[in-house]
């Protein structure tokens, strides 16, 4: 640290002893920092590496790295910062505008939810829309709405019945258009899936 030059502490998961020293680190201080980057297993570490300004980076093993949707070759939606459209139970304004709504669209989703405004800590609106409240009283359950799923559920079914119906019909013309439709929809569907199912 005093040469400006950062210091390995874990190398191919190993533990540099001499260099914790020289950095006037104990285990259990490694093991606290690790900790508080919620790497609670040392053997999950294949490297880390103090900083110049004291920070410690680690690098977690590959069979240890959370799995993401570029591993599984899934596209997902792109997220924005939710917005808080209520505190202390009241509704706030700005952000709510800003995401193209209204108090009408917000009191209509508490009255589905069966929520009283008074009763909302917190709520926030997600960048799909949805609607995510904390209250104060934590006993009460609030259901989670499943638009999404529902629509992407709903659509999967027509593309289904669309491909029953092209296998049922004797008729040439008919059963073209109804695979051409189920392809259509099907592609749609590709389309949707990182929108409606994440």
């Amino acid at each position: 640290m005093i040469n400006g030059k950062e210091t390995v502490l874990i190398k191919h998961g190993k533990i540099m002893e001499e260099n914790l020293i020289q950095v006037r680190m104990t285990g259990e201080d490694l093991l606290a920092e690790l900790r508080s980057k919620n790497i609670f297993n040392l053997t999950d570490v294949e490297f880390a590496v103090m900083e110049t300004n004291g920070e410690i980076n680690a690098y977690l093993k590959s069979d240890k790295k959370p799995v993401t949707a570029h591993d599984l070759g899934e596209k997902v939606a792109p997220q924005a910062e939710p917005q808080t459209v209520i505190m202390d139970g009241n509704i706030l304004n700005e952000p709510l505008f800003s995401l193209g709504l209204n108090q009408e669209w917000l009191k209509a989703e508490l009255e589905k939810m069966g929520v009283a405004l008074e009763n909302v800590f917190l709520g926030q609106v997600d960048s799909s829309g949805d609607l995510f409240l904390d209250l104060f009283d934590d006993a009460v359950e609030i259901p989670q709405p499943k638009v999404k799923e529902l629509l992407y559920a709903n659509l999967e079914k027509i593309q289904a019945d669309l491909s029953t119906f092209s296998l049922q019909t004797d008729d040439k013309t008919a059963k073209g258009m109804y695979l051409r439709n189920s392809q259509k929809l099907e592609n749609l569907l590709d389309k949707l899936r990182p929108y409606l199912l994440n």
